[in-house]
């Protein structure tokens, strides 16, 4: 079986991507020279169709829909299921979403369904690190860059549905995100702080 003995690395830079991103050199030589297009509208339709509901089927579960927790590429997979509005979710955690190009596409995702009069609903935590600001001077620069141009189209549409909230996280690199992330959006949404309120977005200029 080819997809089992892909490291999960790879996995993770393939069916977490936007679709219409570009698959990156190295991912593009471990899948033998020729990449895919990113398949996160498959992978999707995958846990909406198919693995949620044998979930579902088989075990104790609530019957309200479930909590997407991602981290990086996974926050990246996150927004693409938020802006898509799965049925499958109304809740999202996503630390360091991996919006990592100049011009992502998962903010045409967004850009289109606001176009098309589309609404966005649900709860929202999103952080990231301190070291990840846009003037961090490391390569998560322009993650940084792209999260402040996030919570800023989101300040601006103002979608009365959505809750939503992003932090910066004191100290912390990319690495270090994931676990403060995980144990803050469950307070956020679920715990004694669990009402919402908007961080202050510092401006990035030109953004």
């Amino acid at each position: 079986d080819v997809v089992a003995e892909m490291p999960m690395a790879l996995l993770r830079n393939r069916d977490l991507v936007t679709p219409g991103a570009p698959i990156t050199d190295w991912v593009v030589e471990a899948l033998g020279g020729e990449g895919p297009k990113p398949p996160a509208d498959k992978f999707l339709s995958f846990i909406e169709q198919a693995l949620d509901p044998l979930i579902r089927e088989r075990y104790e579960v609530s019957a309200e829909k479930a909590v997407l927790f991602g981290d990086s590429y996974g926050g990246l997979f996150g927004l693409y299921a938020l802006f898509r509005q799965s049925p499958a979710f109304d809740s999202y955690i996503l630390g360091s979403p991996g919006a990592v190009l100049e011009n992502d596409p998962v903010f045409d995702v967004e850009s289109e369904r606001y176009a098309q009069g589309g609404a966005l609903a649900g709860d929202v935590y999103m952080c990231i690190g301190e070291y990840e600001q846009p003037d961090s001077g490391t390569h998560y620069a322009t993650l940084g860059k792209n999260n402040h141009k996030l919570a800023n189209i989101l300040q601006q549409r103002d979608y009365p549905d959505l809750n939503w909230s992003m932090e910066v996280l004191p100290g912390e690199t990319h690495a270090g995100v994931p676990g403060p992330a995980f144990a803050r959006g469950l307070r956020r949404l679920f715990g004694a702080d669990s009402e919402f309120t908007l961080s202050s977005v510092p401006q990035i200029p030109g953004g």
